[in-house]
């Protein structure tokens, strides 16, 4: 029995020994409403925002290797309509403000997570530069799916709308170039 509680401390006490994931990527702890480094592999590294409506709704910027100096923007919307085809949004087309400006997101996927479904949907490229110059216009920053005679997203998505701090950006997005560019 002595034996067990010796192996149970040690094991106890090499947990705490870990680096956290913060530590990992060089981030500090995740904060409310401030970007910070979600994570990143061999191949790219992302840094995001939860909503301000939806939390769980991200902001995400990817940069990829190879490509650090353009960032792909993406957003998740978790929505609880149980539309009979939300299963079929897949490469979707869905006419969009963001930051004021009309733009055409696509829905990447969608499947079921908890009491409804999420979608993934991309945003587009943007060079980096452009994405401080446009997330920094306002904060926060603001988007909202428009319903279309050629599709009614409020069919699907019971909120069409969503909101993100810009709060921390310019510098989470700068670290992340910086260990982009070493991947």
């Amino acid at each position: 029995m002595k034996k067990i509680n010796v192996i149970i401390l040690i094991l106890f006490l090499s947990f705490l020994s870990f680096p956290t994931r913060s530590e990992i990527v060089g981030q500090e702890e995740y904060i409310e409403n401030e970007w910070f480094i979600d994570g990143h592999d061999k191949k790219e590294i992302r840094i995001s925002v939860n909503g301000m409506i939806t939390n769980g709704d991200k902001l995400i910027i990817r940069l990829v290797k190879g490509n650090c100096e353009n960032g792909n923007l993406l957003t998740y919307v978790y929505t609880t309509n149980h539309h009979p085809d939300i299963l079929n949004l897949q490469n979707t087309l869905v006419d969009s403000l963001f930051m004021g400006d009309a733009i055409i997101a696509k829905i990447l996927f969608t499947s079921p997570f908890l009491l409804g479904h999420v979608a993934v949907v991309d945003l587009n490229w943007m060079p980096i530069e452009g994405l401080k110059e446009t997330l920094m216009r306002k904060n926060p920053i603001y988007m909202q799916y428009i319903d279309t005679d050629d599709m009614k997203i409020s069919d699907y998505f019971d909120i069409t709308h969503n909101s993100w701090s810009n709060n921390n950006l310019v510098t989470t997005l700068d670290k992340a170039f910086e260990i982009c560019k070493k991947l």
